[in-house]
């Protein structure tokens, strides 16, 4: 029988090496599967009883599986990468995706509160948006600038942005607040927001104000909902 020796033989232990992903794992299988085929490595084996497998000739595939390894691994990545992209495509509603003749800039992380009032009158009250708070960060994890009241956006170069919500969707999260895409209709400061003219607000968690709460005996009243939020800023193509 005649297989990748490397594979063969971690076929017949099982499992993974230690701190090895799964990812990597099965890359490595379809490698020595690869190698094998192509002729490159091999290695015949006899089997002697109580589940034993004697190696009787072949050419290693060790090394030359690290030669292939990371270009297997790098086209993963990449394949893994246009997938989530067009998901998230996908995933955006048609009546807030941005327009044609704009790119995506940049992509902010929100978290914090969304911030609400108990206003009404003697017939009726409810809570009204007053702004939110919240700290924006970047796709490391970076602390970037800050969403307020406005609504704005301001990143940590100074650069700030101040925008009208123009169209809106309904959250995959029934408890969540609405998917948004806003046009930006002030600018300030020349830094990184300085290009940005549409917002699109996506995966929404939380942030959505209580239906209940209310009342004459609590007007005036704020009330903070956690939420988070991505923020993505399109500019002219």
């Amino acid at each position: 029988m005649k297989l990748g020796r490397e594979g063969y033989l971690r076929l017949l232990g099982g499992g993974r090496r230690a701190g090895e992903s799964a990812a990597v794992h099965a890359v490595s299988l379809w490698g020595w599967k690869w190698l094998g085929e192509m002729g490159l490595c091999w290695v015949e084996v006899s089997y002697i009883g109580n589940g034993l497998w004697k190696p009787i000739q072949g050419r290693n595939c060790t090394v030359r599986l690290r030669q292939y390894r990371s270009a297997f691994v790098l086209l993963l990545a990449v394949a893994g990468l246009f997938f989530s992209f067009a998901i998230q495509a996908q995933q955006v509603p048609p009546q807030i995706q941005a327009p044609a003749n704009e790119q995506l800039l940049l992509q902010v992380h929100a978290k914090g509160d969304q911030v609400y009032i108990c206003k009404g009158n003697a017939a009726q009250f409810a809570w009204t948006l007053k702004a939110p708070d919240a700290q924006l960060f970047d796709k490391d994890g970076k602390p970037f600038g800050k969403h307020f009241a406005g609504p704005s956006w301001e990143a940590s170069d100074g650069s700030r942005v101040v925008g009208k919500a123009i169209a809106n969707a309904p959250s995959p999260d029934a408890d969540s607040i609405p998917w948004l895409l806003v046009n930006i209709v002030g600018h300030e400061g020349s830094g990184l927001l300085s290009r940005a003219t549409i917002i699109q607000r996506i995966n929404t968690k939380g942030g959505k104000e209580p239906a209940s709460g209310c009342d004459a005996a609590h007007a005036g009243q704020e009330l903070r909902v956690a939420y988070s939020a991505d923020y993505l800023f399109y500019a002219p193509k």
